[in-house]
């Protein structure tokens, strides 16, 4: 991967996390940014138990699989 690669595709991806973040702010869903601010106030284990299933699928399904489809769609159009 050259610097041309790397900068478009992760440029992409900040683009993309940061309309993730917005959706998630219309939808009351937890940001990254809050559930890991979230974990050092009051630990991993409470964190945790205080997301529900669909806050659980966004963050650790939805999020990450889009972002990930991001690049690799971002890498397949470069080349």
């Amino acid at each position: 991967m050259d610097l041309k690669e790397g900068s478009v595709t992760g440029y992409s991806v900040l683009v993309v996390a940061i309309l993730l973040n917005i959706v998630a702010g219309f939808l009351g869903f937890p940001t990254w940014y809050v559930f890991f601010n979230q974990m050092v106030s009051e630990g991993f284990v409470n964190a945790f138990s205080d997301l529900n299933v669909l806050s659980f699928g966004f963050l650790f399904l939805f999020y990450p699989l889009i972002v990930g489809l991001t690049a690799v769609n971002v890498l397949k159009l470069i080349d």
